[in-house]
């Protein structure tokens, strides 16, 4: 069995297009720091 606990949802505080970018370029990092 498999148990899943606490909120699996996550935003970012930025635009799409910058998003978008970041994750083309691979920089996971600053989109982490932007999760909320």
């Amino acid at each position: 069995q498999i148990f899943w606990f606490g909120d699996l949802n996550y935003r970012l505080n930025m635009d799409d297009m910058e998003v978008r970018s970041l994750v083309a370029k691979g920089r996971w990092d600053e989109l982490i720091d932007r999760d909320q």
